[in-house]
Parts: C-alpha cells; structure tokens; sequence
C-alpha cells in the first residue's frame, strides 16, 4: 500500500502554500498600490511645477515690446527645460502653439478637453500615448499670456520617470517582503517539526511498549500542550505497567491460592484410596476434604466476584430498599459467628437509615467481608458494629479488639492477597481478597473506605462512607 504525506509534510505544505499564496497576495496589492501612488505622486508633481514656472516666467501683463519679451520667455522656458529636464510649451487662448516655435511630434496629442477644464478649472491633467506609442504626462495650466487675452502652460514629461521610481518601490517592497515570507517559512517548518518529533516518540513508545518493554517513558523538552500531552502518555504508561504488574501478580496469587487447596485435596484422596486408614482418619480426611473443597469454592468465588467488579457487571444501578433491614440481618448473622467464637458482639443500628448508592447484595457483601475479617482475627474481646448517617452519607464503622495491624502495612490492606507478614494461628486462614473486594465494591459507588490500627494487637477499626443514593 502506497504511504500517504506525513503529518510534518501536510503541516509543511499548508503552511508554507498559505505563507506564499498570502505573501503574494500581499505584495501585489501593496505593490499595485504602490505604484498607482507613485504615478499619481507624479502626476500632482507635475501640476506643482506648471503652476511654479507660470509664476516664475511673470507671464500676462502690458508690453510695449512684444517680439522682445517674448524671445525673453522663451529663454526663460528654454533654461526651465534644461534645469528640469520637463518639456515646457505655451499655447495662446486658441490652441496656437507660440513657444516653441516648431511644435513638436507628441504636440498633436494633446487632450482637447484639458484646454476646456484647464478654462474653467485654472488647471487640468492627463495621461496618453504620443503617436510613438510611448505614454507621456501633461499637466496645463491657464495664464494669462497678453492683454485681456489668455493662454496655457504645457509641462509634459514621458512617465519612465515615474515607472522607474514605480520599480524602485517595488524592489524595496521585495527586499523587506521576502525575508519575511523567507522566515514565515522558516518558522513553519521549524513548528512542524516541532510538533511532529514528540509524536514520532510517542509512536516509537507505543510500539516499543506493545513488544513489551513497559518501562518506556517519553522525555519532551517543550511546554503547553506537547508537554502535557507526553506527560498523559507517560502516566498512561506508568498506569498499564502498573496495571499489567497487578494482573501477573494476580494470577500468580490466584494459581498459588488455589494450588494449596487442590494439592491438600490430591494428598487426601491418594491417601483414602491406597487404604489401610482407621475409620477414625477416613472420617478426619473426609472433614478435611470438606473444608479445603469449601475454602476452594470460597477462593474462586471471591475471584470472580473481582473479575466482575473489574469488568463493570457487578454494579447495577441500586433500587430502592430497606438499607437498616439488611444491615440488621448481616448483624444477626455475624452475632452468631462471634459468640461461636467466643467473642461480644455489639451493633448500633438505627431502625431507619438512607439507601445507599449500591445494591442491597453488595452492601451486604462490604459488611460481611468486613466482619468476617474482624471475627478471623480477634481472639477474644469483641466486634463491633456501628451505623450512622447524614444528608450526603451512610457511615459503617466495624472495630474489634483483635490483632490489628503494623501502621506501615496500612497502605496496602486493600490490596489484592494481601497479608501481613506478622505471624498468626495457623488456625487463621484467609485468601486476602476480601478487603480488596470491599475496596472494589465502594469506589465503584464513588464511596471511600479508610483503616486504622494504633498497633499492632491494639485491634483495628474500618470505616466506610457511602454516598446516598439519589
């Protein structure tokens, strides 16, 4: 399959064809006018001029010696031409040329209309093409050339001069424009770079995590949103390795759980069908098949509850129910595990209480899991189960006066086959999967639950806030 534009080649493309399109654009039009204001600049020039020289050549007036003065003048505008490099005519109040003598080519050119506005106007000016096909600029002003008679003052000059002031602008446009445009470019390659190499690491992150390597992690030295952006993915990372640690882990504790069951189970049947047991040890290995199948059953049906909870399926939406009814069966239940136990059970139940937001089994899940682990590990004294609530919260408090726990170890009670490394009975068995499971069933009801020990054989208390649910 035929690979498409990378992403630092589109960026390249949009951006530099918007830069040069726009640059363009942009120098034509200010170059376009650039030039209309210079032609228009030199047109107004020559209209200053005509004016200027009208006044300077003392044109109009009486004059005894006609044929002298006007020789004079015609010195005068002679010089005028040569200082200035215009060409300057006069034409009397009927289109006559008088100065120069000879009329020269582009004469016959002259717009009739000017004279007409010139007239009525005191000044007039156009451009046109002289028959030569080159475009010349006339300025006419009237004046006033004899007694009670009038005439004009032509000044006309080819408009090179202004084209070429007209390119001058246009270089000087080109000078400043395109070192921009050079580095509009410049920056747009060096941002498309820019965004695209953290990108391509990610890219080369990604695969390297999904060939395993978990520990990949992207190190971006840019800020705002590129930086925020790897650090997302290296959170990412840090969760999934995190996670996928937690689920190896898992397995390896469930395999190892479920292991001592099975192999006690294989060594009891090996043992009843080779033979030669006394009644008495056929029946203890019976008891004892009994128990390991039972804290089997009880492992598994811990680990799917947590399979569930982790997939989602477990928690419904809650309906409605009695919450001081089932946690008042739950105290019933556990009151006589206790006292099978040895031990006091008190509760402080009230007759009312909110609904929770969680189902009714699954309250009645985080209660027994929670007394249940407190009836393991007290060995005497008693279990205590207290209820509160308010407006926002149901509040379950169980304490015992059991073995606790070292504070060091408190962070990780909720963890999945966690124990704690003290010893204890052997008689004390347990999968370490139940707090874990009160952990899960809680903050999927956007709830918290918290444990504290002062020492350890001090005993423990756990505390569940529950929100109520709406």
């Amino acid at each position: 399959m035929k690979r498409g534009m990378s992403l630092s080649q589109r960026i390249l493309l949009v951006f530099g064809g918007l830069t040069l399109l726009g640059g363009a654009a942009l120098i034509l039009i200010a170059g376009t006018r650039l030039q209309a204001a210079t032609l228009e600049f030199f047109q107004q020039d020559l209209q200053n001029r005509v004016i200027t020289a009208a006044s300077s050549l003392g044109l109009g007036g009486e004059s005894e010696e006609g044929g002298t003065r006007l020789a004079a003048v015609q010195s005068q505008i002679d010089a005028l031409s040569q200082r200035t490099g215009y060409d300057f005519l006069l034409v009397d109040g009927f289109g006559r040329l008088v100065i120069p003598s000879t009329a020269p080519e582009y004469a016959s050119t002259f717009p009739g209309q000017l004279f007409q506005q010139a007239a009525q106007d005191g000044i007039a000016s156009a451009t046109v093409s002289d028959p030569g096909g080159q475009e010349r600029a006339y300025a006419i002003t009237r004046i006033r050339q004899e007694e009670n008679g009038s005439g004009f003052l032509v000044i006309s000059s080819p408009t090179d001069r202004a084209y070429v002031e007209a390119r001058s602008q246009w270089l000087a446009l080109l000078a400043v424009a395109l070192p921009v445009i050079a580095g509009v470019a410049a920056a747009s390659v060096w941002m498309g770079r820019s965004i695209v190499r953290p990108l391509r690491q990610m890219e080369d992150s990604a695969l390297r995590m999904a060939d395993g390597h978990l520990d990949t992690r992207i190190t971006v030295h840019s800020t705002h949103e590129i930086n925020a952006l790897a650090n997302a993915f290296n959170r990412m990372a840090e969760q999934l390795e995190t996670l996928i640690g937690q689920q190896r882990s898992f397995v390896s504790n469930a395999a190892h759980e479920l292991r001592r069951p099975l192999m006690a189970i294989r060594l009891r049947l090996e043992a009843i069908e080779t033979g030669g047991l006394t009644p008495e040890q056929q029946e203890a290995y019976l008891r004892e098949l009994d128990a390991e199948s039972a804290r089997m059953a009880g492992l598994v049906t811990s680990l799917l509850t947590l399979a569930r909870l982790d997939e989602g399926h477990l928690h419904s939406p809650p309906e409605a129910y009695d919450a001081a009814a089932v946690m008042q069966d739950a105290a019933r239940h556990w009151r006589i595990q206790a006292q099978r136990a040895g031990l006091e059970f008190q509760a402080a139940i009230p007759e009312e209480a909110p609904t929770p937001a969680l189902p009714a089994e699954s309250l009645r899940m985080v209660l027994d899991n929670l007394l249940s682990n407190a009836v393991k590990y007290t060995a005497h004294g008693h279990v205590r189960l207290e209820v509160g609530a308010d407006a926002r919260a149901l509040h379950l408090i169980v304490s015992d006066t059991g073995e606790g726990f070292d504070p060091a170890e408190q962070g990780r009670l909720f963890e999945r086959f966690f124990r704690s490394t003290r010893e204890r009975p052997a008689t004390v068995e347990g999968t370490g999967l139940g707090l874990a499971i009160v952990a899960a069933l809680v903050a999927q009801a956007d709830g918290t639950v918290s444990a504290s020990s002062p020492s350890p054989g001090q005993g423990a208390t756990f505390r569940v806030d529950l929100p109520v649910g709406k």
